[in-house]
């Protein structure tokens, strides 16, 4: 699989990505930009998501940028005793990387779509609303709008949206409040209800379908449900999965470390497939 490094530079810094080009494109060529987490870097959200494996058979790019000192400025604030947030303008530089690619690589300005893992995630959801014109799907796993940003956000357009979170996630709290990695506060975010019904309300979503319990296929003591909202009124769809008993994981992707610090990986459904599935859908 060819894998390559790049660099561009955005507001005075060399920002760096990761870039798998597959084989061959599909007929209308896309782009998926996956967001690695805090403290995290493109190699290990390439490895806990193999969506280099995924874009090889589907026939789309994959990209990896990478955050300044591997924190996303994803509009979190700090609160007394918790972690600084660094000021950098990491929704303009991922914007100007999807302009480039999709300019470089002739690729269909409507299938950009962007997914992350907790701060990654977050950062998501500021980027979709920043720039909604550029974002043709998002997919967040593992994160939740922050509390400082949630009355302010506000897409320009409805953007398909498919969230997965575990109910027992230790550092993205299902209820909301603190996001805690050890004793250490990282600013704070909205409950996951809150979270999507922010994208259910932008996007103009109908109320959901009876909760639907997928096959317990792992012996991980989890279980997985998924909520659909269908689009409405010119709107767009939005997806819910939860994991009952879930940590701060990817479903179906790498127990990256060990279950007393984040939690249980559920294994009833594969996350990078499922979310690709959604993207694939999507009819602009």
């Amino acid at each position: 699989m060819p894998v390559t490094q790049h660099e561009i530079r955005h507001a005075g810094l060399a920002r760096s990505y990761r870039l798998h080009v597959p084989g061959r494109l599909a007929d209308r060529p896309a782009l998926l930009a996956a967001l690695h987490g805090g403290g995290g870097d493109a190699r290990l959200i390439a490895r806990i998501t193999r969506f280099d494996e995924v874009s090889e058979r589907e026939g789309f790019i994959a990209v990896y940028p990478e955050a300044v000192d591997k924190a996303w400025n994803d509009g979190r604030r700090p609160t007394p005793g918790s972690t600084p947030v660094h000021d950098v303008d990491d929704s303009g530089f991922l914007a100007v990387l999807i302009e480039t690619l999709v300019r470089q690589y002739g690729l269909d300005p409507a299938r950009v779509f962007v997914t992350g893992a907790s701060n990654g995630a977050m950062m998501c959801h500021r980027l979709a609303c920043e720039h909604s014109d550029l974002v043709g799907g998002l997919g967040m796993v593992m994160g939740s709008i922050p509390a400082a940003l949630y009355d302010t956000l506000a897409p320009s357009r409805p953007v398909p949206a498919i969230l997965i979170n575990g109910t027992r996630d230790p550092i993205v709290p299902w209820k909301g409040g603190p996001v805690r990695v050890g004793a250490r506060e990282h600013g704070q975010v909205v409950s996951v209800e809150d979270c999507v019904a922010f994208w259910v309300r932008h996007n103009r979503a109908a109320a959901a379908a009876q909760r639907e319990w997928l096959p317990k296929t792992g012996d991980d003591e989890t279980r997985a449900w998924r909520e659909v909202y269908p689009a409405r009124n010119h709107g767009a769809e939005v997806v819910f999965y939860g994991v009952d008993g879930g940590g701060h994981t990817w479903p179906g992707g790498e127990q990256y470390l060990a279950e007393w610090i984040i939690g249980k990986t559920n294994r009833d459904f594969d996350a990078s497939q499922t979310i690709w599935q959604f993207f694939r859908d999507i009819r602009p």
